[in-house]
């Protein structure tokens, strides 16, 4: 039986509806990421599962319990904020201890906890100082603090990240996996940025509008995409994208559009003999780069090269096309030069148009 489950769950603010009918099941121990654009419900969705929003239809089960009427303080469910959500005139003991000393515990077992668990997190030399006189990286280790010492059945996160920098991002979310693997407790982690969802998450559930575009782990939404919108959301850069026809012809599938001189012969695919008017993707690493054309590919002109060390990405105009390719570090090829993009036949993904 799923730990959290979504039963035909809707949700609507006015006249604006944001979730619509969904079903979602979560199992426990895991960690499940809801990623999406501004606006696709996946906050909402965090706020359902803490009681802080009430459904207009459908149930939500944790546990195997229906809790559409069980007040947030009774779930058994801890969240941590984007905003950090810390009382500015407390220090960091007395806001990690503050659940635990509501509910009646023990002055000194709630002194073993806090300093236990602030000990884990690297911060026992902050449990003195208030919220101003830390970093926004300590406020979040404050925060997530609070939660694990409550020992939830639950813990969600929303966008707790997004405050901080860069580098201090990829610090944290590789803390915050190595918390689940110690401790799992069911997760649930809302985020927009697909990179820390491909990162973190075990069960990815990819929203947009309200609907489950596609659900399953990183490796299978990245590489078997079901539509063309997870395929341009998921993946940085995104997949590209061109118009294109496909036909059977001989032992494979023939995809083409005439005006950009596309025309690729995928073998064993079978599709109608009857032309079909089809999306084209493919992923910027499965593109190569030549200066003369050798197989079957298209030509384009080399716009500009982003240079980030380790590895290039090349901007490629084809007619009115801008295609992104990833390339070693060491691509000797300049801005302007004419060049001949090569397929990954085996990595291509046609999207057929309703």
């Amino acid at each position: 039986m799923a730990f959290i489950k979504f039963d035909n769950v809707s949700k609507s603010y006015g006249n604006q509806n944001v979730i619509s009918g969904l079903n979602l099941e979560i199992e426990k121990g895991s960690f499940t990421v809801l990623v999406g654009p501004s606006g696709c419900g996946k906050s909402t969705l965090l706020r359902l599962i803490a009681g802080l929003e009430d459904m207009d239809e459908g149930s939500l089960f944790l546990d195997g319990k229906c809790v559409n009427h069980i007040e947030p303080k009774d779930r058994d469910i801890a969240i941590v904020f984007q905003n950090y959500a810390l009382y500015p005139h407390m220090s960091t003991f007395e806001n990690m201890a503050f659940g635990l000393k509501i509910r009646g515990i023990d002055k000194a077992k709630i002194k073993e906890k806090v300093t236990e668990v602030a000990r884990s997190l690297q911060i026992e030399h902050l449990l003195d100082r208030k919220p101003k006189d830390m970093s926004g990286g300590q406020r979040q280790r404050v925060a997530i603090g609070r939660a694990i010492v409550r020992e939830p059945k639950v813990f969600l996160f929303d966008e707790p990240l997004s405050n901080l920098d860069a580098k201090l991002r990829n610090q944290m979310r590789w803390e915050i996996a190595e918390l689940h693997k110690r401790l799992g407790i069911t997760t649930v982690y809302v985020t927009h940025d697909q990179v820390e969802a491909m990162t973190l998450g075990d069960n990815i559930v990819v929203l947009d509008k309200g609907v489950i575009k596609q659900q399953g782990s990183a490796k299978q939404i990245y590489d078997h995409p079901t539509d063309e919108f997870v395929a341009g959301f998921i993946g940085s850069p995104p997949m590209n994208f061109a118009k294109a026809a496909v036909v059977q012809s001989g032992g494979g599938a023939l995809v083409y559009n005439d005006p950009i001189g596309l025309q690729i012969l995928i073998p064993e695919l079978e599709v109608s003999l009857t032309e079909t008017s089809v999306t084209l993707g493919i992923r910027p690493e499965h593109l190569t780069i030549k200066a003369e054309k050798e197989n079957m590919g298209i030509k384009g002109t080399l716009i500009h090269l982003e240079h980030l060390g380790y590895e290039t990405f090349a901007h490629i105009k084809i007619q009115d096309l801008v295609w992104v390719v990833r390339c070693t570090g060491d691509l000797n090829f300049i801005t302007g030069q004419s060049v001949w993009l090569e397929f990954q036949t085996g990595k291509i993904h046609l999207f057929y148009q309703a």
